[in-house]
């Protein structure tokens, strides 16, 4: 099995992922022999199946988000290297105050974002909840930051950084590396496109976008109680804005690793 492979937990978007995502990796010199799609039941399964090429695997886990993205971190070998992605994204860069699609390999660079991991003992990166250029900077910072969860590096068979939350998962897994670990990484100058709260994915999990929005609110209340020193609420009446502040803790800066940038 790679030591680096690229997973896609997916429901209800079998074009979405296979127009956006897998283009996007193919585009970046990914094969698609690296990358497994994984979706939330048998019928899920064969509807994926008519539509995505041979070479992509396609793997039946469970649904809710938390609870797919802890049996994708349980289904690899120890210590093998996942980069996970939402099914819907573009991946881009900061080019001044601007934003531009990323023009370089992207195996080299999450290869660089994991050796950069290992030098301080950290077990995650991630990527800023922004994609406007006015915001990100060249730079990656160790400590503990928010991030999207749209894209995130983490390796195999770490259950006890694992949130089985069906909403927020990404943020719940920042802090329990922070806790366990010291910190995660995060890359200020890489993020995502994606069409915010689209149809499929969590959307159809919960029913549709206010049913959504209600577990979004009442997660976020009760992340609030467990970690009061780490995230506060805030944008009560716009929950689609975001409703989580997080408390920055940077332990280090280091030199942006896109090839652009060095």
């Amino acid at each position: 099995m790679n030591d680096l492979v690229f997973a896609i937990p997916s429901y209800k978007r079998e074009t979405e992922v296979s127009e956006k995502t897998l283009k996007t990796l193919a585009q970046l010199e990914v094969p698609m022999e690296m990358v497994t799609v994984f979706v939330a039941n048998p019928e899920e399964f064969s509807r994926y199946r008519e539509k995505l090429p041979d070479s992509v695997s396609i793997v039946t886990g469970e649904l809710g988000i938390g609870c797919q993205r802890r049996f994708i971190n349980n289904f690899f070998a120890e210590g093998t290297r996942i980069v996970s992605l939402d099914d819907d994204v573009s991946i881009i860069r900061k080019d001044g105050a601007k934003i531009t699609e990323l023009d370089e390999p992207l195996i080299p660079l999450v290869k660089k974002a994991f050796n950069l991991c290992d030098s301080v003992g950290l077990k995650f990166w991630g990527i800023p909840d922004t994609n406007n250029g006015f915001f990100m900077k060249h730079e990656w910072v160790t400590g503990f930051r928010g991030i999207c969860g749209a894209m995130f590096g983490e390796y195999a068979q770490v259950p006890e950084v694992q949130s089985l939350l069906p909403h927020s998962e990404d943020l719940e897994k920042a802090i329990l590396h922070y806790l366990k670990f010291g910190g995660i990484l995060r890359l200020n100058d890489i993020s995502v496109k994606q069409k915010r709260l689209a149809d499929g994915g969590v959307n159809a999990h919960f029913g549709g976008k206010t049913e959504r929005m209600e577990v979004y609110r009442n997660i976020t209340e009760e992340l609030v109680k467990r970690y009061p020193e780490l995230v506060k609420m805030v944008n009560e009446d716009k929950p689609e804005k975001g409703l989580t502040k997080i408390k920055n803790k940077t332990t280090g800066r280091y030199q942006s690793q896109l090839t652009c940038c060095q």
